[in-house]
């Protein structure tokens, strides 16, 4: 699916996995499409080509673009977007809408 997100906020997250230390950037995202739009905010782990492309703060606020294939329960009960990574279209930040 691909669905248009407004970005709440963002948060680094970092634990220990199997390899060492990962750190992950985090977004916090709202649903802006029209239509059936989720009730709840949802989290989106950029990838690492995403993370370099977008600096630390510079999506706050915008409207994204995302593509995912699933939604799961993660820590404290948070949902969380699994994206397409591989052979998938990236998120992407669209223009501001006039108002």
């Amino acid at each position: 699916m691909k669905n248009k997100f407004t970005v709440t906020s963002e948060r680094a997250d970092s634990y220990k996995g199997k390899s060492g230390v990962v750190n992950q950037r985090i977004l916090c995202l709202m649903d802006s499409d029209s239509g059936q739009t989720m009730l709840n905010t949802v989290d989106y782990v950029l990838a690492e080509s995403e993370t370099a492309r977008y600096p630390v703060g510079s999506l706050t606020g915008q409207v994204i673009e995302v593509s995912w294939n699933n939604l799961r329960a993660n820590f404290g009960g948070r949902f969380r977007l699994e994206s397409i990574k591989d052979g998938g279209i990236p998120a992407s930040v669209l223009p501001n809408p006039k108002k």
